[in-house]
Formats: structure tokens, sequence, C-alpha cells
């Protein structure tokens, strides 16, 4: 960790020492404020910065311990931060994240998985049909490492010689616990990130509020995010969707199920259909031009391609 880092993590890192962190919004006001410069910052006389520059030395400590349970902390001044967040999410992105796994992952290309905790069979065997796709084209996912989609699409990718980043709301701690996810790190198949600190002190509306960030960081990492099942109008996955719609983060693809009411409404919003062979349907409202200039002509379907 270089000094600028260093200097960040006072200012910005979570260690539940009795000292309030500078908030996301509050970091990047004040660093443009100071020019885009961390020395800036830690030269002004703005209190709370100066406040927090007197525990320099406890979140020293902190760090120490926080690596010795295999949790590291990356900045937006280090090599390895994943830069593909900070490109398309400006000053929506944290200005760093805790992690485990190998951070060279976040250079690959990847496709994100987003969707339901609760699913079935059929949901289950087309999600791996469609990473049987992306592995061909040597595809990671990205996922939110919850139940459901989250973990089904990140768990086969690994099991099938793939590898995935998984960005956790929360309990980074209790994650890298589990046996199977510690090997999967250890044999650099997966990297974990997550925007709250092992020692945050947790609380209902704080979760809501990372596993809402969260879904950003998921179409911001991936070159397209497949949403498997969403319900209409409301939830994470409908949430996370029609957002990255309006901010075109990335190439959003929609599973054209006709039952799943809230993906139909996601294709008519301009996601793209895939029909249940995991081809791109061009028939099924995304493009409205096409809809108005063709009446709704049937335009038949060609094979997805995430690139």
């Amino acid at each position: 960790m270089n000094e600028k880092s260093k200097y960040l993590t006072i200012l910005c890192g979570e260690f539940n020492d009795g000292y309030s962190p500078l908030t996301r919004a509050k970091f990047w006001k004040l660093f443009h404020k100071c020019s885009d410069s961390i020395d800036n910052i830690i030269e002004s006389e703005d209190q709370e910065v100066q406040t927090l520059i007197k525990r320099s030395g406890a979140v020293s400590f902190k760090v120490k311990e926080m690596e010795k349970m295999g949790i590291k902390i990356t900045t937006i001044f280090d090599d390895d931060f994943p830069f593909n967040l900070f490109q398309k999410l400006g000053d929506k992105c944290p200005p760093l994240f805790y992690y485990c796994g190998d951070p060279t992952l976040n250079k690959r290309k990847y496709v994100g998985y987003v969707g339901s905790r609760s699913t079935t069979d059929i949901d289950q065997s087309w999600i791996e049909k469609m990473i049987d796709k992306n592995l061909l084209c040597q595809f990671g996912v990205v996922s939110g490492g919850a139940k459901g989609v989250d973990s089904i699409s990140a768990t086969y990718a690994i099991d099938n010689g793939g590898f995935a980043i998984e960005f956790l709301a929360d309990g980074l701690e209790k994650k890298i616990k589990d046996r199977a996810v510690l090997k999967q790190l250890l044999d650099g198949k997966l990297l974990l990130y997550s925007a709250v600190s092992p020692f945050a002190k947790k609380y209902r509306n704080s979760f809501v509020v990372a596993a809402m960030d969260r879904n950003k960081f998921i179409y911001a990492q991936s070159c397209g995010t497949v949403v498997v099942k969403s319900d209409f109008g409301k939830g994470g996955t409908w949430a996370g969707a029609t957002e990255a719609l309006k901010n075109k983060w990335c190439k959003i693809y929609v599973w054209d199920k006709k039952n799943y009411q809230g993906n139909q409404a996601l294709i008519k919003q301009g996601g793209t259909g895939l029909d249940d062979k995991g081809e791109k349907t061009i028939d099924n409202l995304a493009n409205s031009e096409i809809d108005k200039n063709q009446d709704k002509k049937k335009m038949g379907y060609i094979q997805m391609s995430l690139l």
C-alpha cells in the first residue's frame, strides 16, 4: 500500500474505532474541491479530515489485523483497483474496496448474472447453458454472491474451469471461512470484493443500501449482464437493471421468459431478449424504432454475442 492509499484508508476506512470515516460522497466532494489531490485534502483545514488523521497509528494496526484474516484493501491509488468501476461509475464508485483473492482477475472479461434468490431447476438449467457459452469465449462470471442466481452462476463457472468475481453487500469475513470458497480463492479462481468493512457495525438499513450499491458494481465490471429472473417494479434485480439501462453501464440481456413479468417489462425498456436457447430475440419490443417502423414485424433470431 503506497502513501496515498494509506491516507485514503485513514480517511475512508471503517474500523469500528470510534471514528466516523468520510462517506463516499464526502470524499469525492473534497477530492474534487482539492484539485483531485489526496495530498491537498490532508493539508486542508477540513475538521473531519484533521480529526481522522489522528487515528493513523490505530488504522495501521487494524489493517494488519485485517490482513491476518485474509482481507486486504485496495484504493483508487493502487494498480490492482477494479478501474472498470471507476471509469463507468465515476463518483458513484467507492474510493476503496475490501477484498480477498487474486486482484489480477479484475483485468479479465466478465459476463454479469443477476436475478432472484428463488430459482427453479429450469432456471438453473438455463443459467448453466448460458455460462457454457461464456466459458467458450473465455468470459468469467461476475455476480453479487447472494443465494439463487448469483451463487449458481459463479459456482457453475468455477466448477467448469472458469473464474468469477463476487461483489458482496456484506459478510466478507464470514464468506471466506467456507472451505469451498477458501479453496476457490487459493486456486485463483475467485475474487471477492466488498465496499463494506468487516469491522463495520451491521444494521438492516445499511445492508439494504450496500446491496443496492453492489448491483452497480456488477454491471460496471461486466461487458454484458444477463438478467435471469426479475420481479416487476420492485426488488433489487429490478432496481439494478433499470438503473443500468438508464445509465448504459453495459449491454443488458434478459431471459425472454413469457411468464416472468419483470423480465418482459425490462425488455420493453431496452433490454435485449434471449430465448430458451440463449439466442438473441429482436422481435421483443427491445428496439422501439423497429416496433414503430416495422409494425412489430417478426425479425427472427440471431445468435447471442456478449461482445
